[in-house]
């Protein structure tokens, strides 16, 4: 009776079950043997945020742990692999098996890889290889940067990147750092590299991908030349020389002006500060001569080189810019002209030329002025400096500093006279205020009127405190960063009026106070002195 059920139910299933396909299925194992296709297992791709950046060099990026691929077969959609090298530099999948790449450019590895794969199929598929995700390295930072250590950076980025993060986002200053010997050393290895000729020729071969844990270390400048004349930035001042290079090595990594002269190089050696030592050096004699620490090298330029007079015009023109200047022949009024005329915020009345070959005669106190007078430019101004009274020291230092002397008011010129190479015409906006500064009752700002004398705008302030020095009070009028000093006339739009305080106060906050302040401290101790010499 259970048979004849049981019967029954199979023929149900039978009559109710849809017709099926008369294909052989092949069991996935079976396939496998049969056709000689790799069944991978389909793995979640990783994030596109994570992918490299195609700027990548294939032939100078060297594959490290972490280093994710992409491995596609085409014409089977559903076999794609996402292995990820590990730290020995092997990658390894459970269908694909081991393989071992090393520490190898990227460009290799993508042959092994896709060579390995296309080797393990039966049937002629094309294999599709691709960098996925780009490691991250751990690199130590030493030197001279500001935050020296470890750092986790991505591996896409080079050796200059890394000195940048330990630098608080900037490079040192390349006068003052060795960037013509980095060097880098992982495990065993020690590499140098210079950085200067990846700057001026970008040569990337001098900048190298970072890889886990290299060691990056910048040192100071121990050994430097200066270079200046017809050069172009960045390698221009003092630059780090290698023992033994030679005038040709230099000029390799500079970048010369269309206006140099090769054939006009003069070389001044350190050991002879007099100018009858200066060398004139051809480019065909540059290769055997050698430098030494210190030496002055001046590219010159050719003579037969047009040099186009220019003058810049800002501040409120229609178009600012910079504009040429036909020697004896361009006025003020024809540069303002060319630039559109004024805007209707101009005020012209103060317009200024700020004449900028003036203040570069004055050297600051920098390394400029150090390296002139150490090779006997006594006679400059800057050079002298050390020799004069320390209240010309100081009056010079005013001058340095308000750069007055290099501005000339557009009231003071004729508007036909000729301009200056280099000149820089400045139209200020309309200011509606004067503004009263120091020892007055209410310092701020008061509005302009035309003809008013300085004591009536020092009477809208409130008057003069007690501590007011009358007699020496002065108007400060400041153009585009630099200011102009004037102690008579009537104040114009715009102007700062300083009324300072009196040489008696100055002297009672400089010398009475501190002695009234120190009174006090004086019987403390004393009376502590006592106190204790009764016990």
């Amino acid at each position: 009776m259970n048979v004849r059920i049981a019967l029954g139910w199979i023929a149900a299933l039978l009559v109710l079950s849809p017709p099926r396909s008369h294909a052989l299925e092949i069991p996935a194992e079976m396939r496998q043997r049969l056709l000689g296709e790799m069944e991978g297992k389909t793995k979640e791709p990783l994030m596109e945020g994570e992918a490299p950046d195609n700027s990548i060099d294939p032939d100078t990026y060297i594959v490290g742990g972490g280093d994710g691929f992409r491995i596609s077969i085409v014409g089977l959609p559903s076999k794609e692999y996402f292995p990820v090298v590990d730290p020995n530099g092997n990658l390894y999948d459970s269908d694909l098996g081991f393989i071992a790449l090393g520490r190898i450019p990227l460009s290799k590895a993508l042959k092994i890889i896709q060579d390995r794969v296309r080797a393990s199929l039966k049937r002629n598929y094309d294999v599709y290889v691709a960098l996925k995700k780009a490691k991250r390295v751990n690199v130590t930072v030493t030197g001279l940067v500001n935050v020296a250590g470890s750092y986790q950076l991505p591996g896409t980025h080079r050796v200059l990147d890394a000195i940048r993060a330990a630098n608080n986002g900037n490079l040192p200053v390349i006068s003052k750092s060795d960037y013509r010997r980095v060097t880098v050393r992982n495990r065993d290895s020690v590499k140098t590299y210079d950085l200067v000729r990846f700057f001026s020729k970008q040569d990337l071969s001098q900048n190298p991908y970072l890889y886990p844990g290299d060691n990056v270390n910048l040192d100071p400048i121990d050994a430097k030349v200066y270079v200046s004349g017809e050069v172009l930035e960045p390698v221009v001042g003092w630059v780090a020389v290698v023992p033994g290079e030679s005038l040709a090595d230099l000029l390799s990594i500079l970048n010369l002006k269309q206006s140099s002269d090769s054939n006009a190089i003069l070389v001044q050696k350190a050991d002879s500060p007099s100018h009858r030592s200066l060398k004139r050096v051809s480019i065909k004699e540059a290769s055997g001569f050698i430098l030494h620490p210190n030496d002055l090298i001046t590219v010159g330029s050719r003579e037969d080189f047009p040099r186009p007079d220019t003058v810049q015009v800002t501040g409120e023109v229609k178009r600012p810019g910079t504009y040429p200047v036909l020697s004896a022949q361009s006025s003020l009024r024809d540069i303002i002209a060319l630039a559109g005329g004024s805007t209707e915020q101009a005020d012209v009345e103060r317009t200024v030329i700020i004449r900028h070959r003036r203040s570069e005669k004055l050297l600051p106190q920098n390394e400029e002025s150090d390296r002139l007078m150490s090779y006997g430019a006594k006679g400059s101004l800057a050079g002298g400096l050390r020799s004069v009274r320390p209240e010309m020291t100081a009056s010079i230092n005013d001058l340095q500093t308000l750069a007055d002397y290099t501005l000339v008011r557009s009231g003071e010129l004729d508007s036909q006279a000729a301009l200056q190479d280099g000149d820089e015409i400045f139209v200020p906006r309309q200011d509606p205020f004067v503004y009263v500064s120091g020892n007055v009752v209410s310092p701020g700002a008061y509005p302009y009127v035309k003809g008013q004398e300085m004591d009536d705008y020092v009477k809208k302030a409130g008057g003069y405190t007690d501590k007011a020095d009358t007699k020496n009070q002065f108007m400060l009028a400041s153009y585009h960063g630099l200011s102009q000093i004037r102690d008579s006339g009537k104040p114009l739009q715009g102007d700062i009026i300083v009324v300072p305080a009196s040489i008696e106060y100055k002297q009672f906050l400089n010398v009475v106070l501190p002695i009234i302040q120190l009174v006090p401290a004086v019987l403390s101790i004393l009376v502590t002195l006592v106190v204790l010499g009764k016990k």
